[in-house]
């Protein structure tokens, strides 16, 4: 992967168009390469899988040494920011949002505190995830299988579950609560039911 994208950097300067270029460097997914003992990149929520790199260069404004620790949806916030970069107006239907102040070294105070991740169970049947993570705690509702939830600040490889200790039901309860409502606003259709209403907002079984 090095050296294609070298290789696309390369022929921009052999080129000139260097410096009229935004380049994006991204990947949907991740894959697990044997960690926690696993091949593959299904039916997880760990972060070799959600947790994916975002390369933005744009050429004299924005600094080689800049980062950004915000929570991001790669295929939902280049879209706005891209056309931001263009000068192009952002249909208000775009689910993201612009990356453009952060690149320009803002803050943006109402930034979500957040990020979700979903798995519709594409190549397993039936089997569905829904997957919460701020920065203190991950939570992850697996629809028919043990829950799990990792302290990541304690646990960064995310190794120990907690879903069964009581010392964390409140931890849970308060996150089932939170990402069934921004779910059920995002349009998840697996949440708009009674039973899974019941199922999040604690009158059915942690």
């Amino acid at each position: 992967m090095d050296d294609a994208i070298g290789l696309v950097l390369a022929k921009l300067d052999e080129l000139g168009l260097a410096d009229d270029t935004i380049v994006v460097y991204t990947s949907d997914h991740g894959d697990m390469c044997g960690s926690h003992r696993l091949f593959d990149k299904h039916y997880v929520m760990y972060d070799d899988i959600v947790r994916v790199p975002l390369i933005v260069r744009w050429p004299n404004r924005v600094p080689a040494e800049l980062r950004c620790d915000e929570f991001v949806y790669n295929a939902l916030d280049m879209p706005p920011t891209l056309l931001e970069m263009a000068g192009s107006e952002v249909p208000a239907s775009f689910a993201g949002r612009s990356l453009v102040p952060f690149l320009q070294g803002e803050k943006v105070g109402d930034w979500r505190q957040e990020v979700l991740a979903s798995y519709n169970g594409q190549m397993f049947g039936l089997y569905s995830q829904r997957m919460i993570r701020d920065r203190k705690f991950k939570y992850v509702w697996n629809g028919t299988e043990v829950d799990e939830l990792y302290e990541l600040q304690a646990d960064p490889h995310e190794l120990r579950n907690l879903s069964k200790d009581p010392q964390y039901r409140e931890v849970i309860a308060e996150r089932r609560k939170k990402m069934y409502r921004i779910l059920l606003q995002d349009g998840d259709k697996l949440m708009n039911n009674r039973w899974m209403d019941r199922h999040f907002n604690g009158l059915a079984e942690l």
